[in-house]
């Protein structure tokens, strides 16, 4: 009885399943700037669905949205009727793969999505792998840089990243600096030479730093290498320098009402390897003193990333005109500051207009007018009784 339930379930929900169809299966495109192709798309049901298409990286490495453009879907939604089929035309920027060969290196998804807003989850998702043939180059060396990360002030740290030759000729010589950058800062610090790399080889190069001359702060670390002639640059990293500190970014709005309760927006940032918890607070300064001042509470920040809270500040007889506002964070022992120039504006507040009560009035009359015709109601009806009996007799 099972198999026979489980039997016609399957054959009730196979034309869901098959829904979708997609053509071709493998994606072979030329390994250039820009690439042009199509897909088809066929529903195969008689329902109505809409299929999403996403872009996704083969090894879950790159985000490949920014480089896959469908024209005239600039939703990436597109509508297709029961039967019906649509070729989607596509413009794609090969982006830069430190991979040689023959790649598959993305996977548009295509999947059905309800055709209304809902909860519902798609049921149906078709994956097309796209592969492409990239030349090995005759020399080519991938910088995999280490992230130093959250260090004390006056630690020594090494600097360290592994090499590897993908290209397919001896490199006779590599050499390079480590560079450190910030805000008005720039520090470099060579590496020793490397004689004779090998295709497929793969070396680490390191160099020792010591952080007493860097001020509390964020820094960009990142490797230049020259070889053949060639200058190759890696992807930054970071490096934290300080205690558990936090940077006040912004305060917004920059205009606000006088006489009144407004929400305001502190951005703040955190420099600590963990959640750090801290005190807000706001002083309002006027001509070098403390107008009003507010306590905002504690609050928790996320690990090494910005935050956006939201407090309201009570403005109540305060004058209009510009002021400092002044937003303090105490971490621990330590409060930090940042001034941020506000306008208050002292809108003319009328006092309010009395609600007119004829309404009131006019149901209290209507009452009593119904009172006063049930009244006479009453009364007529009794005396027409009254009359009825007199008759009667």
């Amino acid at each position: 009885m099972k198999q026979i339930i489980f039997l016609v379930l399957g054959l009730l929900l196979l034309p869901c399943v098959s829904a979708l169809l997609i053509s071709p299966a493998i994606l072979e495109v030329e390994y250039k700037d820009n690439v042009e192709f199509n897909v088809t798309i066929i529903n195969d049901i008689s329902q109505d669905i809409v299929v999403q298409v996403t872009f996704e990286s083969y090894e879950g490495k790159i985000v490949y949205t920014d480089y896959f453009e469908i024209e005239d879907y600039r939703t990436n939604k597109i509508e297709i009727s029961g039967g019906e089929s649509k070729i989607l035309f596509f413009n794609m920027e090969m982006p830069e793969l430190e991979q040689f060969g023959d790649v598959r290196f993305a996977v548009i998804r295509f999947y059905q999505v309800p055709l209304t807003e809902s909860n519902m989850a798609a049921t149906v998702a078709v994956l097309i792998p796209v592969e492409t043939n990239i030349p090995y180059p005759d020399t080519y060396v991938k910088i995999d840089l280490e992230e130093p990360g959250v260090v004390q002030q006056g630690d020594d740290i090494v600097f360290s990243a592994v090499l590897t030759h993908l290209g397919q000729n001896v490199i006779g010589e590599i050499t390079g600096n480590f560079i450190l950058s910030g805000e008005n800062f720039q520090d470099e610090v060579s590496i020793s030479a490397l004689d004779l790399f090998l295709p497929s080889e793969s070396q680490t190069v390191q160099a020792n730093y010591n952080t007493l001359e860097l001020e509390p702060g964020k820094y960009n670390l990142s490797l230049s290498l020259s070889y053949d002639g060639l200058t190759k640059d890696s992807n930054a990293v970071k490096l934290i320098v300080g205690e558990e500190s936090v940077e006040i970014l912004d305060f917004n709005p920059k205009t606000l009402k006088g006489n009144s309760v407004n929400t305001a927006t502190f951005t703040l940032f955190s420099y600590w390897v963990e959640d750090l918890d801290v005190d807000l607070g706001l002083d309002l300064v006027k001509d070098g003193s403390v107008v009003k001042s507010f306590e905002l509470g504690g609050y928790t920040l996320p690990v090494n990333e910005e935050k956006t809270i939201s407090s309201g500040i009570d403005l109540a007889g305060i004058y209009e005109g510009n002021y400092i506002a002044r937003v303090n964070v105490n971490v621990g022992d330590v409060e930090i500051t940042n001034d941020f120039e506000v306008t208050i504006n002292n809108d003319i507040e009328y006092a309010p207009k009395k609600e007119s009560k004829w309404l009131l009035y006019t149901s209290i009359i209507l009452c009593l007018v119904a009172v006063g015709l049930f009244v006479v109601y009453i009364i007529k009806r009794k005396k027409d009784e009254e009359n009825y009996f007199d008759g009667n007799i």
